[in-house]
């Protein structure tokens, strides 16, 4: 059983031709016409998606969803077997997230990716629907085996993680600690105590008050991670991109380069497929650095998915581990 605690939202596409061509009777403006659409989880919902795909065997939703629409077709979307939906809180006041992306279609076939649009909360939960939320998350973890914990909060938006609720997440944490959890931040990945971290190469950076540039050498990125994981006697991966993936402990750090990809890639969902790969393999006892490979993997399928939120099937997986072991000669997880 693994659980995933963060904004749950709903990734929506639209496929715009601009060869279909039209303005607007009343406002005179051009109309982008859309000849598709498609819709998939987003946020920890492509974590939660991903750990279906790999095989998990319950994968326990902990969020808040609103009641509207993307609210209800996510509601729809948890009703199959693998997923536990009992945790999910309805909270009326609240939006349920959306990203919205237009993929206009280009000359040759190709899409290119348009401005996205964000429907995100901006005011934080009420004292009453905090304090029911921080309950949820104290009561939905005594039985799991790993827990995710996914942190979409930017800049101008208000994501599930009150203060209270990291309070909540960090003391369940202590009581359980055989039991691995991993957090992925992006502006606070210092606020998850005891918990492995999963960040990218700008939040390790900031977890060490430092600076990292994208020409930081890979040495240096697995001494600063392996920095990070004696402070905090945990894990830690670092999402490097087209770079690979880097996991580091307190007195090591291995580094498992990406899957050559030569055709073009769409990396929309790719850290939560990495964070899901690492999350199964760790609820199944895996150490750490064969989790990350495990991660790196699923990664690599799911930015072949153009135009789609990827899930990574496991006998996808296994064929591209066979693979992978015979170009790089490394050890792949069980």
């Amino acid at each position: 059983r693994v659980a995933v605690i963060g904004d749950l939202g709903v990734d929506r596409v639209f496929i715009v031709d601009p060869a279909l061509r039209d303005r607007s009777v009343e406002t005179g403006l051009p109309i982008r016409q859309v000849e598709a659409a498609t819709s998939a989880p987003g946020g920890a919902g492509t974590i939660i998606a991903n750990l279906v795909a790999l095989g998990v065997g319950t994968v326990r939703p902990v969020s808040i969803l609103g009641d509207d629409p993307e609210g209800a077709w996510l509601r729809e979307w948890m009703i199959q077997p693998q997923i536990d939906p009992r945790f999910v809180l309805r909270e009326p006041e609240r939006p349920t997230p959306a990203w919205i992306r237009p993929l206009q279609v280009g000359a040759g076939g190709g899409r290119r990716e348009g401005r996205r649009l964000d429907l995100f909360a901006r005011r934080p939960l009420s004292a009453q629907a905090d304090a029911r939320w921080c309950a949820l998350i104290d009561a939905a973890l005594d039985d799991v085996d790993a827990v995710v914990v996914s942190d979409y909060e930017e800049a101008g938006k208000v994501g599930v993680w009150s203060d209270a609720a990291r309070a909540s997440a960090v003391r369940r944490a202590a009581l359980r600690p055989g039991c691995p959890w991993l957090a992925d931040s992006r502006l606070r990945p210092h606020a998850f105590e005891g918990m492995h971290v999963a960040p990218n190469r700008r939040e390790l950076a900031a977890l060490v008050d430092g600076s990292l540039g994208p020409r930081a050498g890979l040495a240096r990125i697995g001494r600063t991670a392996s920095q990070v994981a004696r402070a905090r006697d945990r894990a830690v991966f670092v999402k490097l991109g087209a770079r690979g993936l880097t996991v580091a402990e307190p007195r090591s750090w291995t580094h498992w380069p990406a899957w050559p990809i030569t055709a073009p890639v769409d990396p929309v969902g790719a850290g939560d497929a990495a964070n899901a790969g690492i999350a199964a393999a760790l609820a199944c006892g895996e150490a750490p650095v064969l989790a990350g490979l495990l991660g790196l993997l699923a990664a690599s399928l799911t930015v072949e998915q153009i135009g789609a939120t990827g899930t990574a099937r496991m006998p996808d997986v296994a064929r591209r581990a066979a693979a992978y072991e015979e170009r790089y000669g490394h050890g792949t997880p069980r």
